[in-house]
């Protein structure tokens, strides 16, 4: 992976998806630690939160994993993420461990805990550092800290849907299959002015479960059977630095009612440079 250039680690993020979504910090008497406040924008039909805001959260969790905040920029070398609840009440807790931080990298572990203490999502995420602590601050550096979590207010904004927030789109792909496009905005972009691995989530969930509910209905004749992304797994290969993005999905297996997908992802405006590989789990009906 090409090593991108350090733009704006906390102003870029003032424009971002990310404080949209009820993001919040307990150091306000709020409650304690990461948190997300749910708002009717951030669920889908069904009564799940959608899976590319889970992504997007679960990625601003790995920052702080123990509850102490890392302090160095980074981006992610893969992550995992597993919806598994609809959520109770209106909040959503962060539980975020460390399973090793080391000199070049970190594998973190996170878990969204609803009001009655279920877990609604499960991820795990590989983050490469890139380069020293922010500004040659020491870890946990407290001034860089507080302009982070000032942008998170626990307030959700999100003016509809995720996916079309993002601008996500079903297209023509190159063979003339289907394909989903996202535009590279200062909603996706992370510290470096790429595309956020989390939000990343989002494009991978759009264009799994509208190739599996597309097949689905062609198969049955009929319209109607609904496509749910379960998991994904996601590699990030390269940094997404032009766009627009496009996920050129095609299912590997289908059985008993669930289907593995395959979601190579290209950044179109850099001749079509394979920057992620993730795979998505889909759940039928």
């Amino acid at each position: 992976m090409s090593e991108p250039r350090i733009h704006e680690p906390v102003g870029a993020l003032g424009r971002h998806v990310l404080t949209r979504i009820g993001a919040h910090h307990g150091e306000d008497g709020c409650v304690e630690g990461l948190h997300m406040h749910l708002g009717p924008t951030l669920f889908d039909p069904d009564g799940f939160v959608t899976f590319g805001v889970l992504g997007a959260f679960l990625d601003l969790c790995s920052s702080e994993p123990d509850g102490i905040f890392i302090g160095r920029p980074f981006v992610h070398g893969d992550m995992g993420v597993h919806r598994l609840a609809r959520p109770q009440g209106d909040v959503l807790r962060a539980r975020t461990t460390a399973a090793r931080i080391g000199g070049r990298t970190a594998v973190v572990e996170a878990e969204l805990l609803d009001d009655d203490g279920a877990r609604v999502a499960y991820g795990s995420q590989q983050l490469v550092f890139m380069g020293p602590p922010v500004r040659e601050a020491p870890r946990g550096d407290a001034s860089f800290h507080r302009a982070f979590l000032s942008l998170f207010r626990g307030e959700v904004t999100l003016s509809g849907p995720l996916h079309g927030v993002l601008g996500i789109e079903q297209v023509a792909g190159p063979g003339g299959g289907p394909a989903w496009r996202m535009p590279h905005a200062d909603l996706s972009r992370n510290g470096f002015g790429g595309l956020h691995g989390g939000v990343t989530t989002a494009l991978v969930d759009a264009a799994a479960t509208g190739l599996v509910a597309a097949s689905a209905s062609a198969s049955a004749g009929a319209d109607g059977r609904a496509a749910r992304t379960v998991s994904t797994a996601l590699r990030y290969l390269e940094p997404g630095l032009k766009g627009p993005f496009r996920a050129d999905p095609t299912i590997v297996g289908l059985a008993d009612g669930e289907a593995l997908v395959r979601v190579p992802l290209v950044d179109e405006g850099a001749d079509d440079l394979l920057i992620v590989l993730a795979e998505a789990r889909v759940r039928l009906g």
